[in-house]
């Protein structure tokens, strides 16, 4: 997409404001009087936005419309000084942005521009791609890419949370098949019985219930992608109906004559140790290596916790987006929490951690005590989140501790010092050290959180000085 706006416009004077205006917000504005001159340029290019009139002597209204969505894939404006009751809602909810009339203000083109930018932060976080600088993960990408152009079904194993739909969404999109459907089933979600119907559609009559004939998810599929999600749950009967289709390329509806023809890719997951259940009798061992022609393994992200860093960052902007507040930063030692940590759930689990983080942090850096991990949850309420930055100067007039501007480092007692005194000091040096970092603080005290926030509560509560 380029950095231009073109503007396809009979008046000359509507074209010059526009010309300024779209100079000011950073951007190329490409003027068009002609509109066949127009309508050549944006069928060899996509500008960041096409902004014209629809009246003009060369087309109807409905005609023109019909011409731009099959020569562009540009966001639409309309601009126009006929007002449009007749075509400007139709036009809206066939895509376009909106219907203005001109003078135009400089400020609706704004808004306009923030929509767009809107727009392109919430694309980007629904269709994004795997996020990863692992080594081992980025040669899994790559084997993933090639395979996206084939036919052959898809087998994608790994534990629960680790990515497997969004890789089979992937599949699907630098397919061949990506402008056909992509339809997903959760086996584990349905009853066997609800199922069968489920995947293969049944005919009107065809058991109590059935008062209509219904499409299965693989009709639904046709041209396109179907993704099985935890195919291990299917049952044994079920498994040799699927069997059938990856050989013959047709499906059998319940209460159905004849087979029925389809034309789809098949992409299976599963969390579960397939080998150990084709042993155990629970899995067919021929459906397996029919799905199984490309296995991907991903791997679980205690193995790549390089990512967490990149990943978090990239969940702290998706979601202080989506809650419309300010993009935070992180902090180091936040970061050296997470990676110190197990991830049972993976990268699901970070992205609700993360997202936990963004809500309960009120300042502008998430830290390690904005940080919680399910089996410490409760400890969200007894933690103190950090409002605002405060300095080792500011600890040390709360506490009242006088600096030593030769002391090069460690703690200075003198004789005759009490272990109460010594105790404080120790705390409050401690805590400098490592730049007010509670948790990391009450862990090289051999205390926990709680009860290096109880002493500090205590020291103010006494005025007590050191």
């Amino acid at each position: 997409m380029e950095n231009s706006v073109v503007i396809i416009n009979n008046n000359l004077k509507t074209l010059e404001q526009f010309s300024e205006i779209i100079k000011d917000l950073q951007f190329k504005p490409l003027l068009f009087h002609d509109v066949a001159e127009g309508l050549k340029y944006i069928e060899r290019s996509t500008p960041y936005l096409l902004i014209t009139d629809i009246f003009f002597s060369e087309y109807s209204p409905e005609e023109y419309w019909k011409i731009l969505k099959s020569l562009s894939v540009a966001p639409i404006l309309i601009v126009s000084d006929k007002p449009s009751n007749e075509f400007g809602p139709n036009m809206i909810r066939d895509g376009a942005i909106d219907y203005l009339l001109t003078p135009i203000e400089r400020e609706q083109i704004r808004f306009i521009f923030a929509k767009l930018k809107l727009k392109e932060k919430r694309d980007k976080f629904i269709h994004r791609q795997f996020i990863t600088n692992n080594a081992k993960m980025l040669k899994i990408l790559k084997v993933v890419e090639v395979a996206a152009k084939s036919k052959s079904t898809v087998f994608i194993r790994g534990e629960s949370g680790v990515g497997k739909e969004l890789i089979a969404r992937m599949i699907h999109e630098k397919s061949n098949r990506s402008n056909g459907p992509f339809v997903a089933v959760n086996c584990a979600a349905l009853p066997e019985n609800l199922l069968e119907s489920e995947l293969f559609g049944h005919e009107k009559g065809s058991f109590t219930g059935a008062i209509n004939t219904k499409l299965g998810k693989f009709e639904l599929a046709d041209t396109g992608t179907i993704l099985l999600d935890e195919i291990t749950e299917m049952s044994f009967p079920l498994q040799a109906k699927l069997l059938r289709v990856l050989q013959e390329r047709e499906i059998d509806r319940i209460g159905g004559r004849e087979p029925i023809k389809i034309d789809i890719r098949v992409i299976a997951t599963t969390n579960r140790d397939i080998k150990k259940i084709i042993d155990e009798g629970n899995f067919r061992d021929d459906l397996y290596y029919r799905l199984n022609v490309i296995p991907v393994l991903i791997p679980p992200l205690r193995e790549r916790k390089d990512d967490i860093s990149i990943l978090g960052k990239f969940f702290i902007e998706k979601h202080c987006m989506l809650n419309q507040i300010p993009v935070k930063s992180i902090s180091e030692y936040a970061i050296k929490k997470l990676q110190e940590y197990d991830w049972p759930g993976n990268v699901r689990e970070l992205e609700n951690i993360i997202e936990r983080a963004v809500i309960v942090t009120i300042g502008n850096i998430i830290d390690q005590n904005s940080i919680f991990f399910e089996d410490d949850i409760e400890s969200i309420y007894d933690n103190d989140i950090q409002t605002e930055q405060c300095t080792n100067t500011d600890l040390d007039n709360q506490y009242q501790i006088p600096h030593n501007s030769n002391q090069q480092g460690g703690i200075s007692i003198k004789p005759g010092t009490t272990i109460s005194e010594m105790e404080k000091k120790l705390i409050v040096e401690t805590l400098k050290s490592v730049n007010l970092n509670r948790t990391l603080a009450a862990e090289l005290l051999g205390i926990t959180v709680r009860t290096l926030r109880n002493k500090l509560n205590e020291y103010k509560e006494f005025g007590i000085i050191l």
